[in-house]
């Protein structure tokens, strides 16, 4: 006070303005900090959000194409009566649909450094037997019959005659 009466008011402004500018630069900066950081954070949950949307189209895509490639002992046996197209579409191939499980794909989920490939549910469970020459089905004749009547369907309807020979070695005469 009394510099302001001896330098003038203008001083006694300046002293007083200081504190107050740095006070309200700092509210200012914290309130824009927060602003900038909640629309950060909602950004980032969209971007996950589309990511994992995205996710699930490639997964659920990755599962028709394996359908489509690997179809149901329902659609073989269609195939193979009624002459469609896919019949003998083998071309060399020699796999087998096992059935339906959580099938490894060919998609690939990147989350920070961390690269994984996830599953595919209710998909093919699908074997080559080109990298897998011996395929063993084990159980009683109820279970495992209608089990090899399915494989030995798929490897007939894929592969043309020229590809594939067929010999059953059984005790049972069903067979």
């Amino acid at each position: 006070v009394a510099l302001a009466f001896l330098l003038g008011p203008q001083l006694l402004l300046f002293a007083v303005l200081g504190p107050l500018t740095l006070l309200g630069g700092a509210v200012g900066d914290r309130w824009g900090w927060g602003r900038a950081r909640r629309r950060d954070l909602a950004r980032h949950a969209a971007a996950v959000s589309l990511a994992r949307t995205r996710l699930f189209e490639a997964l659920s895509s990755e599962r028709e194409r394996l359908d489509r490639a690997h179809p149901d002992p329902a659609t073989v046996l269609s195939t193979a009566e009624h002459h469609r197209a896919g019949l003998w579409r083998g071309g060399g191939a020699a796999t087998v649909r096992l059935g339906l499980g959580d099938v490894p794909t060919r998609v690939v989920w990147v989350d920070g450094s961390t690269r994984a490939h996830p599953t595919a549910a209710h998909s093919p469970f699908v074997v080559d037997l080109r990298a897998m020459p011996c395929l063993g089905v084990v159980g009683p004749p109820s279970a495992t019959d209608g089990v090899l009547a399915n494989l030995v369907g798929q490897l007939c309807t894929t592969m043309s005659p020229d590809d594939l020979a067929v010999s059953v070695v059984s005790s049972d005469p069903g067979w």
